[in-house]
């Protein structure tokens, strides 16, 4: 699988559909006349094009969203890791002369979309079914290119409040995403700071160096869960299967769910402001006039991202959590993200994404920096050693790397610093943002995916995610940091370093990213 992520990349925003139709009876197709502009998307080469809105139903009410899919080194195995990669396809709607988006509610029946030969459609979930988006990936074991023509998606327009004789705009966008699949995984590491440990085994004080506890193993049982620090009420019981003790609904990373195979990007991140009203982006952009390989700027046409594949910093957690809610995704919590890393080995000690202790330790230089295929010049590490952008490696660059950096057409695990499950830069580049365990705020998250709706002033309105501690200046309850990012130590890259575990602060800074998730069942 890894051998194959020849340069992977993150991607941009698709396809403009342009509606135009006259109602000749309502027991008719629609006449259709369309005018497309379609825009690149790269994320491993994902693209999106020769997209259609056809098939207007006016006495169901719906209409078919058609398109071609492609993208490289794709992957689906049967054997350890025992997962593949995904395409989530959504779609966004507009009055032609208005400027406020929608979001488009999708059949949530597979057979009611067309999917071409060698793909799968995952429309219907028994979670949040509610059409929001749709998952297409390959339908068998294979690596290499996906090449799918002729995708149908069913848009059932009349209960999103569209009129059959509108005039539309629709956009559709993608996200490279990979499946974790359900499973026994343990948390914890025996060595990092503030890792969380089975209470049941006891436990020595964590410093940087060592430590002796032992992990816990989540499974579809329960597990007293503790940790030194930033774990209020401790110990927790957590049962992979089910929850929490008073929250069953708790994502405990047992269950199976799909995560993004990169953080979100610059390129994403401006796509997404463009859906937004004036008074929404006010909340949603702060210019940094550059800084820190900070690329997003505002001009006369919108955002603009001039290095798109870039992971996206100066985000806040409410910055990124009303990406995952405008998504259709929600928010990882840190048991996700230590299986998303670790997949179900044993823990080995202070390890870090993928999957050992030895770590590049000279400075990179850059090749086509800022570009789609930005590469390492110089320093690039070998295995056993991981590649990763952190202090070490990174201080003459001073700023977040492109998606996928380290992925070569040959490349090891580490050499790609790539998870378990092939999941990228899960260590270092930008800090991940996951729901906390550490307080109640936090275990109250039940894994409420997003409705692809945001409140009038550009915030997530998904009630049990993490909010605001009374003011947007006194922080964020219930989110935490995990993973590192380019400016920091070795330490806080480890898989299950809690250093910022139980803290989230409301600021965006040159080193805070986000990466979304969905349940997959």
């Amino acid at each position: 699988m890894l051998g194959e992520k020849k340069n992977s990349r993150n991607f941009r925003h698709i396809v403009w559909v342009r509606y135009v139709g006259k109602i000749f009876s309502c027991l008719v197709f629609a006449v259709l006349c369309t005018s497309i502009m379609t825009l690149p998307v790269q994320a491993n080469n994902l693209v999106v094009e020769n997209a259609t809105f056809t098939d207007r139903n006016t006495t169901d009410h719906c209409g078919k969203i058609r398109f071609d899919i492609s993208w490289d080194n794709s992957w689906r195995v049967s054997e350890a890791p025992a997962n593949w990669d995904a395409a989530w396809v959504f779609t966004k709607w507009k009055h032609k002369t208005g400027t406020e988006w929608f979001h488009c509610t999708l059949s949530t029946a597979d057979d009611e979309h067309t999917t071409p030969t060698g793909a799968k459609i995952e429309a219907s979930f028994t979670k949040d079914n509610n059409g929001k988006g749709v998952f297409i990936y390959r339908n068998s074991n294979g690596k290499g290119s996906n090449d799918w023509n002729g995708v149908e998606l069913r848009w059932n327009y009349g209960i999103d409040g569209m009129a059959d004789n509108t005039v539309v705009d629709v956009k559709i966008f993608a996200i490279e995403m990979v499946y974790v699949p359900q499973g026994n995984f343990f948390l914890g590491d025996g060595a990092s700071i503030y890792a969380f440990y089975d209470d049941a085994k006891g436990s020595t004080s964590y410093d940087d160096t060592e430590g002796s506890s032992t992990p816990a193993h989540i499974t579809d049982g329960s597990v007293s869960v503790n940790a030194e620090t930033y774990l209020d009420g401790s110990p927790i019981s957590v049962d992979g299967d089910n929850g929490l003790p008073d929250n069953a609904a708790y994502p405990t990373g047992y269950k199976a769910f799909y995560c993004m195979k990169y953080e979100i990007s610059q390129g994403q991140y401006a796509d997404f402001l463009n859906t937004l009203s004036s008074m929404q982006n006010k909340n949603r952009f702060e210019n940094n006039n550059g800084k820190f390989r900070n690329t997003i700027a505002e001009t006369a046409g919108g955002h603009r991202a001039r290095a798109k594949e870039l992971g996206c910093n100066y985000l806040s957690v409410m910055d990124g959590m009303a990406y995952a809610d405008w998504a259709g995704l929600r928010p990882m919590t840190e048991l996700e993200f230590e299986k998303a890393c670790r997949g179900p080995l044993n823990a080995v000690a202070g390890e870090y994404a993928w999957g050992n202790t030895d770590i590049a330790s000279k400075p990179y230089t850059l090749k086509n920096a800022g570009r789609p295929d930005e590469a390492v010049a110089t320093h690039y590490a070998a295995t056993p050693k991981g590649n990763v952008a952190y202090r070490t490696s990174q201080h003459l660059i001073r700023g977040p790397m492109r998606g996928g950096i380290f992925a070569t057409a040959t490349s090891t695990r580490a050499e790609a610093g790539a998870t378990y499950y092939g999941i990228m830069e899960m260590s270092g580049n930008l800090y991940e943002k996951p729901v906390t365990l550490a307080n109640s705020e936090g275990r109250r998250f039940k894994g409420t995916h997003g409705d692809g709706a945001l409140t009038k002033d550009g915030f997530a309105d998904i009630s049990n995610w993490p909010g605001y501690i009374g003011s947007k200046n006194s922080g964020v309850a219930g989110a935490g940091s995990r993973g590192g990012s380019w400016y920091t130590n070795a330490t806080h890259l480890r898989i299950s370093g809690r250093q910022k575990g139980g803290f989230a602060g409301t600021y965006r800074t040159n080193t805070t990213g986000f990466r979304c998730v969905r349940s997959a069942w």
